[in-house]
């Protein structure tokens, strides 16, 4: 599911801030340099893959573009940028990170990757073959059975699967074995009912561009299968495409108009267009239906009141989901932010330990907990959490804005002004108006 992008405003808003000093690569050699270097590269391209993973696809491309600023020829980053444009189906952009892979005489496999899954996207799938064919990838044999599959080619495609033995994809290979062998116990069952389930193996194992093909296919002729369109609909959704996923959530709710995840569908791409009294209204109704999405609408229920100002009510509904323990990180924030005008210590001492327990070793999570600790004036832990987020996070501009207004706190202008700076800068890389222009209004005042 999409996340919610406003949160950090929030941040900025509450005025609260930790502090702990940061350094990056002085008072070192260029051996250490380099490691340092190495290592904070790392450390980001892991949480860009965890970005990836949890489809903050957006936030992504903002930290590769900050990271291929740093070096042009980072292959790595340059895949994984080539990769997220081709999940928002920007082919174009995709085909011109390629276009640099190649340049670079990078990975073989990568491009490889790469090339199969643009020429898939485009229907070229002719061209997909003969680049698997060539390829050493992995994943080969997976892909050239899902080919076979995506053009009704059943027997041919289940033989490739039935062979993959010990090697990677196996365990998914597996579940679209076990789909297609459903489908056979049906006789009546149309090929929409197979292609439908297929989509949903691929896009429950993180397979998004082979799974929008069969979910396409399985929707076409207007076919009834209520899953098809939902799962279509998490991939709009979680591109950004809100206005493609309001049609096709609209589509399932017509054929099962009690069924509780579509009305949290519909609920949340209302928020994300900022209609709020429309996604209150539907994730009401989600609410209504007791269901196991009862926690996570309470939570998209919690930020549409809060958004309108709706304070105690938006409070009500995030308490349900952290008990619930289905929290997202970023709506932490403004659960946070909430019950800090309160000064609800047990509450957000609660918080700490469900961020360690569900969010370890985010770079996020660290800044919270450090915003809680400072909420509560223990600036010695402050300091421990914060600075776990910028090792974690070394270009995270919020925490940089907080370790300003600390040095402020504590009369340390020269210190704060560094660190404002800092916060300016990695903002603007990343197109965070609100921190960027925060930073900048407060450098006015040193």
């Amino acid at each position: 599911m999409a996340k919610k992008f406003f949160i950090i405003i929030l941040l900025i808003l509450a005025g609260l801030v930790g502090y702990q000093t940061y350094q990056k690569f002085h008072n070192s050699n260029n051996t250490n340099q380099f490691t340092e270097i190495t290592t904070t590269t790392q450390t980001n391209l892991t949480e860009i893959e965890d970005l990836i993973n949890t489809h903050q696809y957006q936030k992504a491309q903002e930290n590769l573009k900050t990271l291929l600023q740093i070096n042009t020829t980072n292959q790595e980053a340059l895949f994984l940028s080539s990769k997220i444009y081709l999940l928002r189906e920007k082919n174009d952009l995709a085909e011109k990170f390629l276009e640099a892979l190649k340049k670079l005489k990078a990975d073989s496999k990568q491009i490889a990757h790469i090339q199969f899954l643009l020429q898939y996207q485009r229907g070229q799938y002719q061209l997909a073959l003969k680049t698997l064919q060539k390829s050493q990838i992995p994943e080969k044999k997976f892909y050239e059975g899902i080919l076979r599959l995506l053009q009704d080619d059943i027997v041919g495609g289940r033989n490739i699967l039935l062979n993959i033995q010990g090697q990677a994809y196996q365990s998914l290979s597996q579940q679209i074995l076990n789909d297609i062998s459903l489908f056979e116990t049906y006789q009546d069952a149309n090929l929409g009912f197979l292609h439908a389930k297929i989509g949903k193996s691929l896009k429950n194992n993180q397979e998004v561009i082979l799974a929008k093909k069969f979910l396409l296919k399985a929707v076409s002729n207007q076919n009834q299968f209520r899953d098809a369109w939902l799962y279509l609909g998490h991939i709009y959704l979680e591109t950004q495409k809100y206005a493609d996923a309001i049609k096709v959530f609209e589509k399932a709710k017509q054929m099962s108009p009690y069924y509780a995840e579509t009305h949290l569908m519909l609920g949340s791409t209302y928020y994300f267009l900022k209609q709020y009294d429309r996604a209150i209204k539907y994730l009401e109704n989600a609410i209504s239906f007791k269901t196991q999405q009862t926690a996570k609408a309470s939570e998209y229920l919690g930020l549409s009141y809060y958004a309108q100002g709706q304070n105690t009510k938006a409070i009500s509904q995030f308490n349900k989901s952290h008990q619930a323990q289905t929290l997202d990180l970023d709506s932490y924030a403004s659960y946070i932010y909430l019950l800090s005008e309160q000064a609800d210590t047990k509450k957000l001492n609660s918080i700490i330990q469900r961020l360690q327990k569900a969010y370890p070793q985010k770079a996020m999570s660290y800044n919270l907990q450090g915003w809680i600790k400072l909420i509560q004036k223990d600036f010695s832990s402050a300091k421990k959490f914060l600075n776990l987020a910028l090792k974690k996070d070394p270009h995270l501009a919020a925490a940089f804005l907080n370790l300003g207004q600390i040095s402020l706190a504590e009369e340390k202008n020269d210190l704060a002004t560094t660190y404002f700076q800092k916060a300016a800068m990695y903002a603007k890389q990343k197109n965070e108006i609100s921190i960027y222009n925060k930073a900048n209004e407060l450098l006015q005042t040193l």
